[in-house]
This record gives C-alpha cells, sequence and structure tokens, in this order.
C-alpha cells in the first residue's frame, strides 16, 4: 500500500459548487494514480462517494487510521524540522504520507515513530494536494513507482 492521509479542511469556494466534493477530491486522486499511490485517508472529514478507481476511507481521528493499518513506516510532512525531501529515501511498499490540511500541520503525535519530512517552500505554504503531488513525484523518481 502507498497512501495519503491529510486532515480534512475544504475551501469555502468548493462548498457551495455543484460537484465541489468531488473534485476536491481529484486534485489528489489524479497524482496519486499518475505517481503509484493508491490510497486516500481523509481525517477528520466526510466519507465522499468518488467513483475512482482508488481506495479512500475516513477516519475521525488519525489513531483509528494507524489502528486499522498498524504498518511500518508513516512519513508525516512537516512545516520545518524534518529531513529535506531531496535527501529522502523513500521506502518501496507499505507507507503512508500524512499531510496537514492546506497551510498547517498535522498533529502527528499518535504516528509510531514517523519519519518527519519537510518539502522545499514548506507545507505551511502549499495546498495539501500540492504537497501530496511533490512528494508522490519525488518518490516516484527514487523509487519508480509512476505508471
Amino acid at each position: 500500500m502507498i497512501g495519503v492521509a491529510f486532515h480534512w479542511g475544504l475551501h469555502p469556494d468548493f462548498e457551495n459548487m455543484k460537484g465541489g466534493l468531488k473534485r476536491w477530491c481529484s486534485f489528489f486522486i489524479f497524482p496519486m494514480q499518475a505517481f503509484g499511490a493508491d490510497s486516500l485517508f481523509v481525517i477528520g472529514g466526510p466519507n465522499i462517494a468518488h467513483g475512482y478507481n482508488i481506495n479512500m476511507e475516513q477516519f475521525d481521528t488519525l489513531e483509528g487510521l494507524v489502528k486499522k493499518y498498524p504498518i511500518n513506516k508513516y512519513v508525516a510532512m512537516v512545516g520545518s524540522g524534518g529531513e529535506d525531501l531531496a535527501n529522502y529515501r523513500h521506502t518501496e511498499k507499505d507507507v503512508v504520507y500524512v499531510i496537514g490540511n492546506d497551510y498547517g500541520d498535522m498533529d502527528i503525535d499518535a504516528l509510531p515513530n514517523p519519519d518527519k519530512v519537510t518539502v522545499p517552500g514548506g507545507v505551511k505554504h502549499l495546498w495539501s494536494h500540492n504537497c501530496a503531488a511533490i512528494v508522490l513525484y519525488d518518490r516516484s523518481l527514487k523509487v519508480g513507482s509512476h505508471k
């Protein structure tokens, strides 16, 4: 499993837009499909019927995700204090990249010994789906997981 977990946060422009939730999900799903990820986890948000060929699950808390998926590698994308993404060595399988909501970090205390990685420019200056795309692209270059 190659997964991305993020803390739910929907920009007000999408709340009232017809099909806004599905469109918002596509911002994550399209780069995930392109770069070999197969699971999207929403923390604290709605369970969205999306119709895409990808596993998508909702959890009330990050603890719920860790309990269901006790994998060996969680990677927390942090705004500062982490290893620079350019130097990070990705694992080949069974990893979940944990990203905060737009412009913010996620509380990562529930993660079992996560790697902490910083994206150039800082997570706090990126939309969460942009951060996910950058990390997955970097992973695909280093591990060769693109389709």
